[in-house]
């Protein structure tokens, strides 16, 4: 329902959520919100399912703490309600409130469910300055804490640790974040912008960790091969390259230890378009090496053409695993299906998955032979088909 800050230039009222008042399915054709004798047409869209609104704003004296609003709502068919609610004005909001309250709005708006990682709280910490800039591609050899550094180029650690705290890496270039020779990165609220560049994978392939991190503008997010670990992380908004390329938020490969994870209410949005299976939220299967250890906990994800696709190791090498999937949430948004499985995968567990709107998944599974076919799984048939 609606509720009230202010901002520097005096009190707005912002309509978050009239789904009461209209249809899930229908934008009102007319939404209007009163205080007093003022009246404010509502430039209304959709902020997330089923909640239609915008913002208005009134000035109020100064030392208002609560105000009368009334909301009217008029259907596309004409009908009109009205609703009147006592709304607690706030202090004033500062700058960083506002953009905080924009970026929840946007994570809203793409489905992201309450919890899971969004626009509002990953990247640098909202309000930071960057105190250092950094031109061109950085290769560090001895341990190097950088923050509130804007970095234009790649990062590379060789044989040493780099921590990234609060901090931009922009680049168009291949592997944004890279290590060489048991070197290591670790970062802490890092945006990794892949400045739209065709250069394809943003983090790979060995001893990366991000924490509360943002990748978008890349075309593929992270290549998971060996201790690449994602924490409460948000891929998003893959370059698409006028359709040249197939996109995944994350991608397993094989290789290396494996001891890859995705977790803590990290959020993948992949790309939906037409040309392969394979574009996808995350793909998993040994292609150029065996696959190992690899683990999607507590992990939302949603769109590509198949949202997730697993798949055999190719010819030459194997699946040892475990390859695990615990409580992963699916938006149910894609182009073909929930989840592709290539023909008897082995040490592939499934553990509490399932859709947003609690129906089946859709599901494509290939067989010996290579022709595939669609059915409908409920989260009991795909335990039962790869239990914990």
């Amino acid at each position: 329902m609606p509720n009230a800050y202010t901002s520097q230039q005096g009190p707005t009222i912002r309509v978050l959520n009239v789904d009461a008042l209209v249809s899930a399915d229908t934008e009102p054709s007319q939404l209007t919100a009163t205080i007093g004798d003022a009246v404010r047409e509502v430039p209304t869209s959709e902020l997330w399912a089923g909640r239609w609104g915008g913002v208005v704003n009134f000035l109020l004296p100064d030392g208002t703490e609560s105000v009368p609003m009334k909301i009217r709502v008029v259907s596309q068919g004409g009908i009109s309600s009205t609703i009147t609610k006592y709304l607690s004005v706030a202090a004033p909001s500062s700058p960083a409130d506002l953009e905080r309250e924009a970026r929840l709005e946007r994570s809203r708006a793409a489905g992201i469910p309450e919890g899971f990682a969004g626009w509002h709280d990953t990247g640098p910490t909202i309000g930071t300055e960057f105190t250092t800039v950094l031109d061109g591609d950085q290769t560090f050899t001895e341990d190097t804490s950088l923050a509130a550094t804007q970095i234009n180029g790649r990062v590379i650690a060789d044989g040493c640790t780099v921590t990234l705290t609060d901090s931009l890496v922009r680049s168009g270039s291949n592997l944004r974040l890279h290590t060489v020779n048991g070197g290591s990165i670790v970062g802490y609220r890092v945006e990794l912008d892949g400045l739209g560049g065709q250069g394809g994978i943003a983090v790979g392939y060995n001893n990366i960790e991000l924490f509360d991190s943002l990748i978008h503008n890349c075309v593929d997010g992270a290549r998971l091969t060996n201790r690449i670990k994602l924490h409460h992380c948000l891929i998003v908004d893959l370059t698409d390259n006028d359709k040249k390329d197939h996109n995944d938020c994350v991608q397993s490969t094989g290789g290396g230890a494996g001891d890859c994870v995705v977790d803590d209410f990290s959020t993948l949005l992949g790309n939906r378009k037409s040309g392969t299976f394979a574009n996808s939220a995350a793909i998993v299967g040994g292609e150029t090496n065996d696959q190992r250890a690899i683990l999607f906990e507590d992990v939302y994800m949603d769109g590509g053409n198949c949202t997730l696709y697993v798949k055999n190791a190719a010819e030459g090498y194997e699946t040892i695993g475990p390859i695990v999937f615990r409580r992963v949430l699916f938006g149910g948004n894609h182009r073909y299906n929930d989840i592709g499985l290539s023909h008897e995968v082995p040490n592939l567990h499934f553990e509490d998955c399932r859709r947003v709107d609690g129906q089946p998944f859709s599901m494509l599974l290939y067989r010996a032979d290579g022709s595939a076919h669609s059915d409908s799984w409920t989260p009991a048939d795909l335990e039962a088909a790869h239990p914990a």
